[in-house]
């Protein structure tokens, strides 16, 4: 009983770091927030955050890795992916956009720093997963399907980094029923 009080309070622990670590990361940028600034608004010692995280760079992949399973935990990936598969995928992918706009704020910011690119940018086995079946749908279903994989992925993700820096009047259901309607 006390073991797992202990691991619930060291979860709780871990998930505030991380929450914290986020808004920072997206406030100040990754590079700018230091463990230091982390520590001091949880609360916490620097040496406490490592008893958490080896490393900032260990704590933003903790972030990226949760915010992932977080988004794509309960995505079913149909068999086989096709036009309605592809439709479902993009109602649902916005759908968690707008539970989850603060990592998706991080995400994006992330993925337009080049010193950690990468970091960003190395998605987990369902993540990968999804981007084949998105990848192989065009491949598979348009003479162009390579130019139009480009188009649409472009497309996607110029939304999503207008969704990100505009607010709620931003027309993305509008943009997301006009890509439907090409593909």
């Amino acid at each position: 009983m006390i073991k797992n009080k202990n691991q619930e309070l060291r979860e709780n622990r871990r998930q505030q770091i991380m929450q914290t670590a986020m808004e920072l990361f997206v406030e100040k940028g990754f590079v700018t927030a230091s463990v230091s600034d982390i520590a001091k608004k949880c609360g916490v010692s620097k040496g406490l955050m490592y008893n958490y995280f080896e490393s900032k760079d260990a704590l933003l992949k903790a972030i990226l890795d949760d915010g992932m399973a977080r988004i794509y935990g309960d995505y079913e990936l149909p068999e086989p992916f096709d036009r309605a598969a592809l439709h479902h995928f993009l109602d649902f992918s916005y759908t968690k956009y707008h539970e989850q706009s603060t990592f998706f704020r991080l995400y994006m910011s992330m993925i337009m720093q080049p010193q950690i690119y990468e970091v960003a940018v190395n998605i987990g086995q369902k993540e990968r997963a999804i981007a084949m079946a998105v990848y192989n749908y065009f491949i598979t279903n348009f003479e162009n399907g390579l130019e139009e994989y480009f188009y649409f992925s472009t497309f996607v993700k110029g939304l999503n980094v207008l969704m990100t820096f505009h607010d709620e009047s931003y027309p993305y259901l509008q943009m997301i029923e006009r890509i439907k309607s090409q593909y």
